[in-house]
C-alpha cells in the first residue's frame, strides 16, 4: 500500500509542485505563430495539418483488429527481468486516440473552415 498524505501535507505539496512547474517556463523564449480568426467565436486559432490522418487511422485499425497469430508479429513491453507483456491492448488504445483526433479534425473542417478558403469573407 502507498502512503496517504493528509490535507495538511497534500495541499502545500501540490501548490509547491505547481509553482515549481511554472518556474520551468522562465527561460522559454516567446514565439509567435501565425493565427487566423475563428469564424464561429472570433478568437485567434491555429489549424493543424491534417494530411494522412485518415490513412493512419485505417492502417492502425486494420493492424490491430485481431490478435497476432505468431509471436513474431506481436509487440511486447519488456521491463528488466520480468516476462514480456503483450502490447496489443495498448496499441488498440492508440488507435482509439487516433480515431478521436481524426473526428476532431473533421469537425474542425466542418465548423471552422475559414483557414481553408471556404466560406471566407
Amino acid at each position: 500500500m502507498g502512503s496517504q498524505f493528509g490535507p495538511s501535507i497534500g495541499v502545500p505539496l501540490t501548490i509547491f509542485i505547481f509553482f515549481f512547474c511554472l518556474l520551468t517556463f522562465v527561460n522559454v523564449p516567446e514565439t509567435t505563430l501565425s493565427q487566423v480568426t475563428s469564424r464561429l467565436l472570433g478568437y485567434p486559432t491555429w489549424h493543424p495539418h491534417i494530411k494522412g490522418m485518415a490513412i493512419t487511422y485505417y492502417l492502425a485499425a486494420r493492424w490491430t483488429t485481431y490478435l497476432p497469430i505468431t509471436r513474431k508479429q506481436q509487440t511486447y513491453f519488456i521491463s528488466d527481468n520480468s516476462a514480456p507483456i503483450s502490447a496489443y491492448y495498448f496499441n488498440r488504445l492508440l488507435v482509439l486516440y487516433n480515431f478521436n483526433t481524426m473526428i476532431t479534425l473533421f469537425a474542425l473542417l466542418i465548423f471552422d473552415v475559414v483557414n481553408f478558403g471556404w466560406l471566407s469573407e
